[in-house]
């Protein structure tokens, strides 16, 4: 138990919250708790991270805990790099059809400036998955952004495979397929 300084509640920590939803979460929903609170900072703006790996893991081992066959299995796919919940399932989805796991938010430099951050990526092979959500679309300033961002990937040599909520949710197996089309050099990347 910890102290919360705006309010003076005792709370758990983030830590010990992450491993009392063993008992409550599936292991997806588990490593994408883990990778929200482990997720480290990268833009100025950023807070700092919640927890550290190190303490999900010892918090999992502080003794018996309700769901800690749950745990075990999620812990190793924690992630400090993801920066969403649909990063983190996106990743898992690949993982799941075989596929090696990409890197998390990759950052992308042009004459040493970093210009973009890739949702997930195989930086070996320039490709690069980028999610959509919905603000993408209903966000002109945003839409004008991505437009521009895509146009400049694709001329620094990356193929960018996008992905949406209906991917996610309908077409796991479609999206594997772009993905490992787009890994081989093939068509299929849109």
């Amino acid at each position: 138990m910890r102290t919360e300084p705006a309010s003076g509640l005792r709370v758990t920590s983030p830590a010990t919250t992450w491993a009392m939803m063993g008992a409550l979460l599936r292991r997806d929903d588990l490593i994408a708790l883990g990778d929200a609170f482990v997720r480290e900072p990268m833009r100025a703006d950023d807070p700092p991270a919640l927890a550290t790996i190190t303490e999900l893991r010892a918090a999992l081992e502080a003794g018996r805990r309700r769901g800690a066959a749950a745990l075990r299995e999620a812990l190793p796919l924690v992630r400090t790099r993801s920066r969403s919940r649909k990063e983190t399932e996106t990743r898992l989805i690949l993982l799941a059809a075989g596929l090696p796991e990409p890197l998390l938010n990759w950052p992308t430099a042009v004459r040493g400036e970093v210009v973009a951050l890739i949702d997930l990526a195989y930086p070996e092979r320039k490709v690069g998955i980028e999610y959509e959500g919905e603000q993408h679309l209903t966000d002109p300033r945003q839409w004008a952004r991505d437009i521009r961002r895509y146009e400049m990937l694709a001329d620094l040599g990356w193929r960018i495979v996008r992905v949406t909520a209906s991917d996610l949710a309908r077409h796991r197996e479609q999206l594997a397929t772009r993905v490992r089309a787009a890994l081989s050099g093939g068509v299929g990347t849109g």
